[in-house]
């Protein structure tokens, strides 16, 4: 692998990860609306807890989005990593390791 191929790819490899380790956010003007039956007495149930049903319902399925999201982008990490990087020859770690010890690092 060339060297900048290895350095595209290591930029792309952080990228991904900065950009899908956090939530994923939306546009907040922009939104699709989603109808949901539950069985009876739930939905009362949980507004007697206290719980604003469609908040709780509208995180859980960003959150559902977001790990969606990044599965599909750690899995073509995944694709791309076994294509560009191969595994280092026998023996280099040691040899390595071998060589900052003899230069004092």
């Amino acid at each position: 692998m060339r060297l900048d191929s290895a350095v595209y790819l290591y930029v792309y490899i952080i990228h991904t990860i900065c950009l899908y380790c956090s939530k994923l956010t939306f546009h907040p003007r922009m939104s699709e609306v989603i109808s949901v039956r539950v069985r009876k007495g739930v939905k009362e149930a949980l507004e007697r807890a206290g719980i604003n049903v469609s908040e709780a319902v509208r995180e859980y399925l960003e959150d559902l989005a977001w790990r969606a999201t990044l599965r599909e982008r750690l899995s073509e990490l995944d694709r791309l990593i076994e294509e560009y990087v191969k595994p280092s020859p026998e023996g280099f770690a040691a040899e390595s390791v071998r060589r900052d010890r003899d230069e004092g690092h």
